[in-house]
């Protein structure tokens, strides 16, 4: 079966979207907060429990950071990570519409609904697998996808380990396996080395 995840130039079986897909499922989300939450997935590179735990006064609008709860061996931490600055002004905007108290979650519903949001905003543009595998489109494809876009645009050493540390793995080989290229990209490497 070939779609246009497996004819991907950056192959990769357990499937990510390309920034141009991202674009279109955001795109033609009609729902504010439901587009709102699609963003920061796509944006931000945090799992989708960390987005659900997330809670107005962790939010430093002047610096476009947050804190983020991450569970770390069952263990639960609060680190700070950035927001772009576009996405932090309709955060803040999302905020004050919805009159949000600072004790209150940012986005007031359950993974499973998460789940519900993400599977209907692909389907509204056509998107309802990803991968080789054909697994359902679920909110860790924006993380993946995120990973592996990211990942893609390195061009040190330096970055590896400053994405490993944005997206808190444990280990920078867990970060390397978004490496993986095929040999298209082998090939344009080498070409541009040697020519």
């Amino acid at each position: 079966m070939t779609n246009e995840w497996t004819t991907n130039p950056m192959k990769d079986d357990r499937g990510f979207l390309t920034a141009i897909q991202i674009k279109k499922i955001i795109s033609n989300e009609p729902n504010d907060r439901n587009r709102l939450m699609l963003k920061m997935l796509a944006v931000t590179g945090r799992r989708i429990s960390e987005l659900l735990m997330l809670r107005v006064k962790d939010i430093i609008p002047a610096d476009n950071n947050a804190y983020f709860i991450i569970l770390k061996k069952k263990k639960k931490e609060y680190i700070l990570k950035p927001i772009p600055e576009r996405i932090m002004i309709e955060l803040m905007d999302y905020i004050k519409v919805e009159r949000l108290l600072p004790s209150e979650f940012v986005f007031r519903f359950t993974r499973q609904y998460a789940f519900q949001i993400v599977r209907k905003a692909g389907e509204r543009v056509g998107i309802i697998y990803v991968g080789e595998r054909q697994k359902k489109l679920h909110p860790h494809h924006f993380r993946h996808s995120f990973a592996v876009n990211m990942a893609h645009n390195l061009t040190s050493p330096a970055q590896l380990a400053m994405l490993s540390k944005l997206l808190e793995h444990s280990s920078v080989n867990i970060t390397m396996q978004y490496l993986k290229f095929n040999v298209e990209d082998q090939r344009t490497i080498i070409e541009e080395l040697y020519s």
